[in-house]
């Protein structure tokens, strides 16, 4: 849940809806890593709260669609973007 954090921070989210798309949540995690292909023992590290939250990536992105939207904001689905311009104001 710590990696969601900013989408609170940023107002993009409420805890609410992050509850909401959440999936699966595990503890722990085993963490596996070799130095070389021939490595045959290597190393393990179990990690609590670490990457351990499984969201919905479809529901997350029309979630945060949906709100831009209300919000005022415009989607261009299948457009070409051939141009940005940036103003100070």
């Amino acid at each position: 849940k710590k990696e969601l954090q900013a989408l609170i921070r940023l107002n993009i989210l409420t805890q609410e809806e992050i509850d909401n798309l959440i999936s699966v949540e595990f503890n722990p995690v085993r963490v596996g890593f070799t130095s070389s292909p021939n490595d045959t023992k290597g190393f393990e590290l179990l990690t609590n709260d670490v990457l351990n939250t499984g969201i919905r990536p479809d529901k997350l992105i029309d979630r945060v669609k949906s709100k831009y939207v209300e919000n005022g904001g415009i989607i261009y689905e299948n457009n070409e973007l051939i141009d940005i311009n940036i103003y100070s104001n």
